[in-house]
């Protein structure tokens, strides 16, 4: 059952938030990915680095994007 009080609006403020609480290099990439819905290769090679570091990036941020929204939640301690 999802939560009656979650709203689209918050959910993108919590993510708009949290991509300002991580690394900015990760950040950049995730919005590539899913704002600019940039390829791979594109992301590459508007970031400077290796597909690989890119990816790499984007899933550590992914993951640490995830801790910043349950924390702007409240549903992980600082």
């Amino acid at each position: 059952m999802t939560d009656p009080h979650i709203t689209t609006e918050r959910i993108i403020r919590h993510i708009t938030i949290g991509l300002s609480m991580i690394d900015r290099q990760e950040a950049a990439i995730i919005r590539d990915r899913f704002w600019r819905e940039r390829t791979w290769p594109a992301i590459a090679h508007a970031r400077s680095c290796s597909m690989t570091t890119a990816i790499t990036r984007y899933k550590r941020g992914m993951e640490d994007l995830k801790r910043a929204v349950l924390l702007i939640e409240g549903k992980l301690a600082q």
